[in-house]
């Protein structure tokens, strides 16, 4: 398991930290020895703690509220039950209590695995997107030609990629063109290429879960205008496969374009 598993206790936990806090600097400096699709993931996490601690900010902390209860931690031993009836009841407490709970129940819905699909971090979705649509753009040669789904699956599943390797049966008349292996954002991905209508299509698969992705996410559409350029306006279309059990992603070249396979899987 690497350093900067998305399972880390000890780096959830420095990920948890205010911004302010040295150790969290430390932790943020060292994420430049970690490898692209690591990074990714780890950076979402802080832009995501920053946001819990930029709500709390909202609500004004009572004066002294603070030192009182560093107080309290540090010189009253009596059990906590005894200390609470001894502290003045005030609604600003209250509130500031409830605010952290609210930010202690958000970390753990971060951390969590959740029961449904989730939305797709904007960090993911824009990275997986950028890629998809470089190797789209200068392809390497196809490892297996053909045009037979199965002839094809069976040739990249003799260990192209870490994963079993499934061909989809687009919605619409597509011609495939064959497939091969590559890397999408620092993971190993299978491709397939197919043409139609005057437009190349390519079709990515890989285990969205190695680089930190929720096993379940809502379908999302990412549109790269950035790479835009005459007629190619890009857009890839993001899905989880069936069980979570791998990640989708095709590319579109234009807006004629249209997507005949997640909409053929769901």
């Amino acid at each position: 398991m690497s350093y900067w598993d998305p399972q880390s206790v000890e780096l959830q936990e420095l990920a948890a930290l205010p911004p302010s806090d040295p150790r969290r600097r430390e932790f943020e400096a060292s994420l430049a020895m970690a490898s692209p699709s690591e990074k990714l993931y780890w950076t979402g996490l802080l832009r995501e703690t920053d946001r819990l601690y930029a709500e709390l900010s909202r609500v004004p902390t009572p004066p002294g509220l603070e030192d009182r209860l560093l107080a309290i931690a540090r010189t009253d031993r009596r059990p906590l039950r005894d200390r609470l009836v001894n502290l003045a009841f005030d609604w600003r407490y209250l509130v500031g209590g409830l605010v952290t709970a609210a930010i202690v129940a958000g970390a753990c819905f971060w951390f969590a695995e959740p029961s449904g699909p989730v939305p797709l971090p904007d960090s993911f979705a824009e990275q997986i997107a950028d890629q998809a649509v470089h190797e789209h753009e200068q392809p390497p040669p196809l490892q297996v030609a053909g045009s037979d789904l199965q002839t094809v699956q069976a040739a990249l599943n003799r260990g192209q990629v870490p994963f079993p390797v499934v061909v989809l049966q687009p919605a619409g008349k597509l011609a495939l063109q064959g497939g091969g292996a590559c890397d999408l954002d620092g993971t190993p991905a299978a491709y397939t290429r197919w043409t139609g209508n005057g437009q190349t299509y390519t079709l990515y698969q890989f285990d969205g879960r190695k680089i930190g992705i929720p096993a379940r996410f809502y379908r999302r559409l990412e549109v790269p205008r950035s790479l835009w350029h005459d007629t190619h306006h890009y857009s890839v279309v993001i899905w989880p496969g069936d069980g979570g059990q791998c990640t989708w992603a095709l590319v579109l070249e234009s807006e004629r374009a249209k997507d005949m396979f997640s909409r053929a899987v769901y």
